[in-house]
Order: C-alpha cells, then sequence, then structure tokens
C-alpha cells in the first residue's frame, strides 16, 4: 500500500474521481431536497437550459411562453435530480452518439416536451431577487 499512497499520480486521480462523485451526488441530493435556482440571462441559441441545480431562461423569451420554457427545463432539472447529473450527461449524450438519435426523438426531451404545458405548479429560488417565487400557468 505504501507504493500507492507515495505514487502521486494514483493519489491525485483518486482525488479527481472522489470530488468528482462528491459534487456529481452532492449537486442530486440538493436538487432532490430543494428548489431550482432560475437565473435569467441572454441565451443565443435556445430558449433555456437546464445545468445541474441551475435552470437558466432566456430574457428575451415573450411572456406567454416564460412558464413552458421553464416547465420544460425543470422536467430536465427532476431527470438530473433522480439520475444524478453525470449519468443523465451520459445517458443524455448516447442519445445522440451512439443511437444516432435527433434532439426530438430523445427520450429526455420527449419526456421534458410531454410536460412542459401540464400546469405542474413548482417553486424555484429566484437569484435576481433572492426570493422563492411559485411557477405557474396563471402567472
Amino acid at each position: 500500500m505504501d507504493n500507492i499512497y507515495n505514487n502521486k499520480f494514483i493519489v491525485f486521480s483518486f482525488v479527481l474521481l472522489y470530488s468528482a462523485l462528491f459534487l456529481n451526488f452532492g449537486a442530486s441530493t440538493y436538487m432532490l431536497n430543494a428548489p431550482p435556482i432560475m437565473i435569467m440571462d441572454e441565451c443565443e441559441t435556445c430558449a433555456g437550459y437546464s445545468l445541474g441545480p441551475f435552470i437558466v431562461v432566456d430574457k428575451s423569451i415573450r411572456p406567454e411562453y416564460y412558464y413552458t420554457v421553464a416547465r420544460h427545463e425543470y422536467q430536465h432539472y427532476m431527470q438530473q435530480a433522480v439520475l444524478t447529473p453525470a449519468i443523465l450527461f451520459i445517458s443524455y449524450s448516447a442519445e445522440f452518439v451512439l443511437f444516432g438519435k435527433s434532439y426530438g426523438e430523445n427520450i429526455y426531451e420527449i419526456d421534458a416536451f410531454s410536460k412542459q404545458d401540464d400546469g405542474l405548479v413548482f417553486k424555484v429560488f429566484d437569484l435576481e431577487t433572492l426570493k422563492i417565487k411559485t411557477m405557474s400557468k396563471e402567472e
């Protein structure tokens, strides 16, 4: 065991692996227990996206589509919470790379599109106001 402990490359590799696992499962634990963090930003290529505990929605979308985009991304947030961000990333990427599916054929996108107008009321932490905000179709 001394050979392993004294080998800086092996020790550093384990540190990186354990840090990545900690961040992955830590983010998933947060996501299962707390609302997503909503950020309004300028997205050039999309209306919004979800990355770990963050949901980013484009500032310039029309108000009538705000809930639809937020709900679509909230579904991706929940997918990441259950599967963990790393597993969802691997699985989501495999849909394109290994199975050759287009964006519209991706099982995670099909799920999110089917839920985006379901009227679910959910809470988000609005990073601009630093308050919990309730998202619903009526607002």
